[in-house]
């Protein structure tokens, strides 16, 4: 087994993890809940308190990069299994 091909069997199972994650009813809960009750905190909290306010924002976007993190590795893996594909059937990149 080559190093690009070892390369590419980890993104896919990265992949594979990342799904499991993505999927899973309680990781899924845990962001909604989380979403929810930050986007809540947003919204009523007072606007002359700037920091409290930028702070509940950052935990929303904390919480959308890693969202952001599982679909990318999921599309590095469904990209490592495409070309892993193409390896065994013998057609190489030039």
């Amino acid at each position: 087994m080559t190093d690009d091909e070892l390369a590419l069997r980890r993104k896919v199972a990265a992949a594979e993890r990342a799904r499991a994650y993505i999927d899973d009813p309680l990781l899924v809960a845990a962001f909604e809940a989380l979403d929810a009750r930050y986007l809540m905190k947003w919204r009523h909290s007072p606007a002359d308190q700037p920091e409290m306010r930028e702070r509940i924002w950052l935990y929303l976007q904390a919480i959308a990069e890693v969202r952001a993190e599982l679909n990318t590795a999921l599309e590095d893996g469904e990209m490592a299994r495409a070309a892993l594909d193409e390896m065994r059937a013998g057609i190489t990149n030039p």
